[in-house]
């Protein structure tokens, strides 16, 4: 299955949305001074809109350039003041994503298919001495932010492997109290706490207790935390499929209609998972409240269009070979196709 182990390798690389700046602290500050030049520009969240009128307004076109990000920025908000003016509500936002050695901008627009998570508040609880990241799990993490910073931008292998090798060295350190991973990203007000142990537990987590815990975080308030969590359960499954029966569906279903692009990017790939086996639950979930997204999503660069492809496929009853066959050929029709015909049965 060449085809899938592509879409696996492209929604599991920490791809940059610098639209979360203070979030990817060493990305943002590699970026905010780098030239950006749009090379497309998507959108999601348009049932029942007219995309293109609403595309004829926008103000930020294929081949615009900016100085920096602070630039991009300032064209976001004419973004959503033109979407304002056309819809009646501004864009949920406007994602700046470095894929491919481009910059592909992702638009969510306010329709029926964008619709508010149900989030867990923030936690109230203060780190402890003995419960709490460590410093150096905290360095690992900045450093593995800064490798994966570069190995997106270079064809070097060494960037590679040094991406691959602060991994290994941050499982070393989870593994040395995982419970302090868990109580920090069940329990802690602190958010960049949560984050880092949300990387670090899914290096390591393996028990229905950890678990547990990355599905919990996978609707923490903030947004990188849950952006971890769900990466992490990803991979989980792509590597233990048979994790997925102490996975519930439903929240990443969920994360299919977000505002957020990253909670979709990410969402897919638990569906993925949790869909390998043709459970009848979650493919009935994804029938019912996501088709929509999921055909948005195949407008979107190779890849990224991939994996909703895939899990189009598997809701119309498309054996994976079929899927990917189709996806090699361009034919996302019959895919489609077969996905809304299921729907009315």
């Amino acid at each position: 299955m060449k085809n899938l182990g592509v879409i696996i390798k492209l929604v599991t690389s920490l791809t940059i949305s610098f639209c979360i700046a203070t979030a990817f602290v060493s990305e943002a500050k590699a970026a905010m001074d780098e030239k950006i030049k749009i090379s497309e520009i998507c959108y999601y969240g348009y049932a029942g809109l007219d995309l293109a009128k609403i595309k004829s307004a926008l103000p930020l076109h294929v081949g615009d350039e900016f100085a920096d990000y602070m630039h991009y920025h300032q064209a976001c908000l004419k973004v959503k003041d033109s979407v304002l003016k056309v819809v009646g509500k501004p864009s949920s936002e406007e994602a700046l994503i470095f894929y491919d050695k481009r910059y592909v901008v992702y638009i969510g627009l306010p329709g029926k298919s964008n619709q508010a998570l149900a989030l867990l508040p923030v936690p109230t609880g203060q780190v402890t001495a003995s419960l709490k990241v460590t410093a150096r799990i905290h360095e690992l993490y900045e450093a593995t932010m800064q490798a994966n910073n570069r190995q997106l931008r270079s064809a070097d292998e060494k960037d590679k492997q040094t991406y691959a090798d602060l991994g290994e060295q941050t499982k070393k350190e989870a593994l040395k109290n995982p419970d302090a991973l868990m109580h920090v990203l069940k329990s802690s007000a602190d958010v960049k706490e949560r984050l880092v142990a949300a990387h670090a537990l899914g290096l390591i987590a393996s028990s229905k207790e950890q678990l547990e815990t990355l599905v919990l975080a996978s609707a923490d308030s903030d947004r990188v935390v849950r952006n971890n969590a769900i990466r992490a359960l990803g991979v989980i499954l792509t590597d233990h499929p048979e994790y997925a029966p102490q996975i519930p569906c439903k929240l990443f279903v969920d994360l299919i209609n977000s505002p957020e692009w990253t909670d979709r990017n990410k969402g897919v790939f638990v569906l993925l998972g949790l869909s390998k086996s043709r459970n009848t639950e979650v493919l009935a979930e994804m029938r019912a409240r996501c088709l929509p997204s999921l055909i948005e999503m195949c407008q979107w660069p190779e890849g990224y269009s991939g994996s909703a492809l895939m899990l189009l496929g598997r809701v119309g009853n498309l054996p994976d070979e079929k899927i990917e066959a189709l996806i090699h050929t361009h034919d996302q029709g019959a895919i489609i196709k077969a996905a809304q015909a299921s729907d009315k049965l």
